[in-house]
This record gives C-alpha cells, sequence and structure tokens, in this order.
C-alpha cells in the first residue's frame, strides 16, 4: 500500500512537471551518470589491455654464420631463414639460404619469386610435425639440409628456435629469434603465394 501510494505521489508530481524537482533530481542524475561513464570507460580499458589483437599472422627473420663440420674438417656455415605464418592458415612457409656442411642448400629468398617455400606445421606445444616442399614431391622430416625449428610458445608464438646441421658427429647449432606480428615485408598473405587461407 505504502509503494502505491508513493508511486501514485511520483506520477503526480511528474504529471504536473513540478519546477522544483529539477533542482533536486538534476544534480544527483548527472553526477551518477558521469561516475557511470567514467567507470564504464575503466572497464573498457582494462578488456582492451587484456584482449590480444588478431592481426594478419606471424613472421620471422634471421641469420648468421658459425662453425660446422664436414668429414671432420671444420668448415664455415653461413644462414638465413624467413617465416610467414598467415592469418587463417596452419601452415608457416619458411624460406631457407643455408650454405656450409654438404654444400647446404637454399629454398630462395622470399623476394625471389621463383622461390619455393617449405611448408611446415607445429603442433600446439611448438613442435615441427611437419614439412613439405613440393620441390621433393611431398613431405619431409625436416628441411633439405637437415634443420628443424621449434615456436614458443606453440599458439601465439614470440620466439622460434633452429636447430642447424653442423655436421655428423658433432651438436647442432641452436638458434634463437624473435616472432613478431606479420607487417608484409617478408612476403604478403594472399591466395596467390600458396598460404592456405
Amino acid at each position: 500500500m505504502f509503494i502505491a501510494k508513493l508511486n501514485q505521489t511520483a506520477s503526480a508530481l511528474l504529471s504536473k512537471q513540478v519546477k522544483w524537482l529539477s533542482f533536486v533530481v538534476g544534480p544527483a542524475t548527472a553526477w551518477s551518470r558521469a561516475a557511470l561513464q567514467e567507470v564504464n570507460a575503466r572497464l573498457i580499458e582494462d578488456l582492451k589491455k587484456n584482449i590480444t589483437e588478431c592481426g594478419e599472422g606471424y613472421q620471422f627473420e634471421f641469420g648468421g654464420t658459425g662453425t660446422g663440420f664436414d668429414l671432420g674438417h671444420p668448415v664455415p656455415v653461413e644462414w638465413q631463414y624467413w617465416g610467414l605464418l598467415c592469418e587463417g592458415s596452419t601452415e608457416w612457409r619458411i624460406w631457407e639460404d643455408f650454405d656450409g656442411v654438404q654444400g647446404g642448400s637454399t629454398t630462395g629468398p622470399p623476394s625471389n619469386n621463383a622461390s619455393v617455400p617449405y611448408l611446415v606445421t607445429f603442433d600446439e606445444e611448438g613442435s615441427m610435425t611437419g614439412v613439405s616442399w613440393d620441390i621433393l614431391g611431398g613431405s619431409v622430416p625436416t628441411t633439405a639440409s637437415g634443420n628443424t625449428f621449434g615456436l614458443s610458445p606453440g599458439d601465439s608464438p614470440t620466439t622460434v628456435t633452429a636447430q642447424l646441421n653442423a655436421g655428423a658427429g658433432v651438436d647442432m647449432i641452436t638458434v634463437t629469434a624473435p616472432v613478431e606480428p606479420a607487417d608484409g615485408t617478408i612476403a604478403e598473405c594472399d591466395d596467390s603465394d600458396g598460404a592456405e587461407d
């Protein structure tokens, strides 16, 4: 009964548009609106900080030199690698220019339109699970020069670690490089380049 009477009184006041009511309600409404907007703005900023942007994929590029062994003799080893994962694809395209042990191998750099990259897959932990190369006609366990790759973390990588062939009977050369969001400097992501979309 009390609530019904309160509603009736409020309706009567509002229907008559009592002038003094806006002085009572107005400042409180303005303050509560401002407070809610401030809280909403802070919540949205917190959400933005915790959301990983979905970009065009990932890329890496690294090179270097070292010493390998070929038939027991030291040989200089040089390498250059480029990797690109386009958004929506499960296969990395990796280009290799490896010179040293047993002559080395190359796919050609990504800037060479005739180059044919390896198509490499990784599992959720970032371990390499497969390599295919059209030049060899299908799947191979490693790159042509015997090199392997790993990503860390597997689902949204920030580093790539390569195990490079230094020759028979010696440890692999281990190289770690950063993985960055793809920006088109290595190659473009489009249907004509063999990327899986």
